[in-house]
């Protein structure tokens, strides 16, 4: 909700407010694996000289895709709101889990159905419109017996 708060709470450029946010992530991971690095006695080399060893395509197809996750929840985060985020990620995972199905013969689980089904059922709910107060409409006139009908006398006084 900060993060929210944060990129809503000015004008600036998208791409500016990333940059600030990454860099404060980018400078304390540094901080962190120097440290790390200083600690150890640089028994495996320093981190920047053996950061990317044993990566493959497949791990930077990762990155990159988490890159663009990244980038894409900022945008959601600055023009829209959380909850449109959460159903966004919500979503995505069923998405996923389709692929994985069709690509990689996986087997589908009762706890992918469930989730299926919840989320569904959220973005049902969410952008389901409700009555605004004051324009309730019966569902149903209640039904009176014939011999109970209301009727007003000549001189003004119910009767039954």
């Amino acid at each position: 909700v900060y993060t929210e708060f944060i990129l809503k709470k000015n004008n600036d450029c998208l791409d500016w407010q990333q940059m600030q946010l990454y860099g404060f992530g980018v400078f304390f991971n540094i901080v962190t694996l120097t440290i790390a690095d200083l600690r150890a006695g640089f028994n495996k080399g320093a981190w920047a000289i053996v950061l990317l060893d044993g990566y493959n395509w497949a791990t930077y197809m990762c990155v990159v895709n988490l890159s663009f996750a990244g980038m894409l929840t900022s945008w959601v985060l600055k023009f829209a709101d959380t909850v449109t985020k959460v159903i966004a990620t919500s979503m995505a995972m069923l998405l996923s889990s389709a692929i994985s199905i069709i690509y990689f013969k996986e087997q589908p689980s009762l706890q992918l159905f469930l989730g299926i089904g919840i989320s569904t059922l959220a973005v049902r709910l969410y952008y389901f419109e409700l009555p605004k107060p004051g324009d309730e409409k019966p569902c149903a006139e209640a039904v009176v017996p014939p011999n109970t009908i209301p009727f007003q006398h000549g001189d003004g006084k119910q009767g039954a």
